[in-house]
């Protein structure tokens, strides 16, 4: 089964971050953009466990853990 996330990168202050780049870990499947908002959709995503990398053009990435149903996944970078 697959399952479709989607969230809001924001920094330490809860503020949203446009422009940053989320993708599965050791995947060939397509990573996304966050939109102007900070938001971000990934789609065909096995459900289980989930490594995701986050990271702002040029950055070092950020590892965030997650399990996965369906659902709403915000992350933070700062």
């Amino acid at each position: 089964r697959s399952a479709t996330i989607g969230g809001t990168v924001r920094d330490p202050n809860g503020a949203p971050i446009p422009g940053v780049s989320v993708w599965r870990e050791n995947s060939a499947a397509p990573g996304t953009v966050t939109d102007r908002d900070g938001r971000y959709v990934l789609s065909n995503v096995p459900e289980g466990p989930l490594p995701l990398r986050v990271a702002r053009p040029g950055g070092t990435p950020v590892r965030h853990n997650l399990s996965v149903p369906s659902g709403k996944y915000d992350l933070e970078l700062s």
